[in-house]
């Protein structure tokens, strides 16, 4: 009994730590294409990109499948992932069914490179009215003073 309690623990420490994983990919693929400027269909690259992220890093893994939705504003990425319960498989401590991951993410499209430059050009110009404003308010003290 101390062995099978045992073996559950370490097969749900890996769920989790796959789960993770899964997720963590998921969110680090949809923002990797949320800046990808092309604009045309990238259905093939992106499956492509998505095959080399997951990689072969999970633990027990049967299978997984995804599906990636690209949308006006961002793209979104849904799947699910199945473990293999070895140890006692199928027993009532270890049911099959409730080995399913299911992972979703989402990016909005983004254009750092524009969002820099704008913060570079406000920072810009609030210095400069802040330099105006401290420079005619010392002119003025030093004109009221004479």
């Amino acid at each position: 009994m101390v062995l099978m309690i045992f073996v559950i623990i370490i097969y749900l420490a890996f769920y989790l730590y796959d789960r993770c994983l899964f997720a963590q990919d998921s969110y680090i693929l949809c923002y990797r294409e949320s800046y990808v400027k092309d604009g045309g269909d990238r259905t093939e690259e992106l499956r492509a990109r998505a095959f080399r992220q997951f990689g072969t890093k999970y633990f027990a893994l049967r299978g997984h499948s995804f599906q990636t939705a690209e949308e006006k504003n961002g793209i979104t990425m849904q799947g699910s992932a199945f473990l293999i319960p070895h140890a006692f498989s199928g027993s009532l401590p270890m049911p099959e069914r409730i080995w399913n991951i299911p992972y979703s993410a989402e990016a909005k499209y983004t254009d750092p490179p524009f969002d820099i430059r704008r913060y570079r050009r406000i920072r810009y110009i609030a210095a400069r009215l802040i330099k105006a404003a401290s420079g005619s308010g010392e002119a003025e003290a030093t004109g009221n003073g004479s």
